[in-house]
Formats: structure tokens, sequence, C-alpha cells
């Protein structure tokens, strides 16, 4: 019985993952480029709050004729802001979808172990295994928040995480000015009774599979957005004197990898009734090249 096709496990869990996530571009959203392109689109419109401001900018420059020239060609060009500093994000949102499931909604992991009984009579195993699951919980936001010098953000998004099992939610913290994947896990140690009795003369393997349920959740994130403005060295006050609806988004998803449960199954295999013969037997034979099993001990 060759068993190499259940060899599989965090592959597919992680294959899952970056079906639906890990191919996709980040979007850098530099903020400051942004608050630049809000303002530039205020150029010729002479009622726009910004445009009389950067006006008055320029005309209270006084004594230092190159100068006011150079702040009205600017405003002429639509060059019209040439510092924005102090950039601050704040009132943090998020907003979660439905709890879904990828293409691949179960993943197993197998273990395995073997006995075999070179004797003529029927001998028994009763051993306890410890089989260890492991839980995993994965945040990635595809969207990153900066500034064109890197100017440090204080972008921290406070994110629930979620449990189908009815176990809560646990809050975690992400810095969306970086790039930003990180898995916390948990192992749990479940215990089986391997009790069978062994044939003369022959071996069992047991397979002992860790089944996980594999869900998802979207995110989008959101913060609102100010900075100090300034023309030509004269302050032009906060970005939000001007403008209205400052907000930038991130967006992201949250996996989790729940055990649900261990099932265990043997398979017997006839072995050569010569116990010198038989004891030259292996079981890796069965099992598959690099499969790894335990060895069990009859009582």
């Amino acid at each position: 019985m060759n068993m190499k096709n259940k060899n599989i496990g965090w592959g597919l869990i992680a294959a899952s993952f970056l079906a639906y996530h890990g191919g996709a571009n980040a979007d850098e959203i530099k903020l400051d480029e942004v608050m630049k392109s809000r303002i530039y689109d205020t150029k010729g419109n002479e009622n726009h709050p910004y445009t009389k401001a950067a006006n008055a900018a320029c005309e209270s420059i006084s004594g230092d004729v190159p100068r006011r020239i150079a702040c009205f060609t600017h405003l002429l060009l639509g060059v019209n802001v040439d510092g924005i500093s102090n950039i601050k994000l704040y009132n943090p949102d998020v907003v979660y979808s439905e709890i879904k499931e990828p293409e691949i909604p179960e993943t197993v992991q197998y273990e395995y172990y073997s006995v075999k009984n070179c004797t003529s009579l029927p001998k028994n195993i009763n051993q306890e295994v410890s089989v260890t699951v492991n839980e995993s919980n994965t945040i990635s936001v595809s969207d990153t928040v900066t500034t064109t010098d890197n100017a440090s953000l204080n972008a921290k998004l406070e994110l629930k995480t979620f449990s189908i099992e009815g176990g809560g939610s646990k809050t975690r913290v992400v810095d969306i000015s970086k790039s930003t994947s990180s898995t916390t896990s948990s192992t749990t140690t479940v215990r089986e009774v391997l009790d069978e009795t062994i044939l003369p003369y022959s071996a069992l393997i047991y397979t002992v599979d860790k089944r996980y349920g594999n869900t998802y959740i979207d995110f989008v994130g959101s913060f609102s957005y100010d900075a100090d403005l300034a023309m030509f060295g004269r302050s032009l006050g906060k970005f939000s004197r001007y403008f209205n609806n400052n907000y930038v988004s991130v967006s992201g998803q949250i996996w989790n990898v729940n055990y649900k449960s261990v099932h265990k199954s043997y398979v017997e295999l006839p072995l050569p009734t010569d116990p010198a013969e038989c004891n030259a037997v292996s079981l890796d034979d069965f099992l598959g090249k690099g499969v790894r099993h335990q060895t069990l001990s009859l009582l």
C-alpha cells in the first residue's frame, strides 16, 4: 500500500492562503503626495479657501520682491504648497466582512505509527501517543501608509481576530506604515490510545490524521489624517481647515487555522512467516520514501 498521497498538511494551508492573498501587489500610500494632489486640484479656483490663504501668504511677503514674485509664480504653476509637516493619523476605524471559506476549507496533516509482530503468537498493543496540533492566526495588510521622506507615523491599527468555534476574539495591533504579515500560533497536545491485537507475522500501520478548518475575513481599516501647511515660510494652518473627507484606507485579511478533530485508522500487512525474513522487512517500503513514522512496542 503506497501512502505517499497522504503526506500533506501545512503546504496546503499555505497554498490556500497564497491563492487568495499572497500574490496581491501592495499599494504604498504616501500621505504627503495625497495632500499635495488635493491642493493642486484647487489651482485656478480663486474661491477655494486654500487658494485665498495661499494668495494671502504671498501677499504678506514684503521687502523681498524676488521672493514675493517667486511665491506668486509657484501659485500660477500650481505648486501652491512647499511645506507639509507634522502629518498625523487619528480616529482609526475597521470594517470586517463575514467569515469566509477558501477553496480548500479543510486541510489534513498525518502522523504515522507502526508495529510488527514477527512471532507465531498474537500480540497486543496498548499505547498512548501524544499528537501535537497547531492553530494559527495570520494578519496580512496589503497596503502601507507612509510619507515621501519616511517620516515617523503613528499608524497603528487595532484588529480583532475571530474564532469560528465560539472562543471569542482577541485584539492585535499592526503598524500599517510597514508591509505587515504576522502570525501567532498555539500548540495543543491531544492524547490517543492505540489498542489492537496484532496477528502473528503481520504489521499494523496506524494513521492519525489531524483535521483543520481554514477560514478568513476581509477588513478595511481607515484613518483621518491632518498636517501643518506652509507656503514660502508662511504658516497656512491645518490641512483640515481647508479640506473635508480627509480619510485614508488600507485593506487586508485575517486567516484562522483551527483544529477540528483527530481520527485514527490502520492497515494490516502480512509479513513473511520466517522470523528472520519478517524482522528484515522495512515498513518504509509501505509508507513511501521520506514519510517518517514512529515505531511502537508490543506488550
